[in-house]
């Protein structure tokens, strides 16, 4: 009697710390920069592979989007703001240049649903209307599946972050 109590207790105990075990495995994984991001579908991602011509194409985006505005005093930053909501059809048909420059530039798909490690952010949005400036491309290394290690941009609205995104 005294026996199966001892290994029913030895049991419960083998099995809390197994339990623990894989918590504290899945916790560790939701914190590490390898699993920063997954992809939103299950079918297939797909990375606009990183050249000098997409880091023109961003780059130039990014002063249309003001990226360097914050070093300016309040007063220019002001102007610059009161600028883009005048030309704003500009802006927007900018945008759309960029978009289909973008989709025209060598790429690499990626199936299923994979993780990524955030390498580098850019402020150009990826939203065709502009209205969303949370959409943005990012540049992105493969942690996971068959096409881990490829790097590319892709854009926020197409994965999800999880846990810590750490540069």
């Amino acid at each position: 009697m005294i026996r199966s109590v001892n290994n029913m207790r030895l049991n419960k105990r083998r099995l809390c710390c197994l339990i623990a075990a894989s918590l504290l495995g899945v916790g560790c994984r939701a914190f590490d920069p390898d699993y920063a991001y997954i992809s939103t579908s299950e079918l297939t991602t797909r990375l606009v592979l990183d050249s000098p011509s997409v880091e023109r194409l961003l780059d130039r985006n990014d002063l249309i989007a003001g990226k360097d505005w914050p070093r300016h005093t309040d007063q220019e930053r002001m102007r610059g703001y009161q600028y883009v909501r005048e030309h704003l059809e500009e802006f927007r048909a900018e945008r759309h240049v960029l978009l289909a420059a973008m989709a025209k530039q060598p790429g690499v798909t990626v199936e299923g649903r994979q993780s990524f490690r955030l390498l580098r952010e850019s402020s150009a949005s990826c939203e065709p209307s502009g209205q969303s400036s949370s959409s943005i491309f990012i540049l992105v290394r493969v942690s996971t599946g068959p096409s881990k290690g490829t790097e590319g941009w892709v854009c926020t609205k197409d994965v999800a972050p999880t846990g810590e995104n750490v540069l």
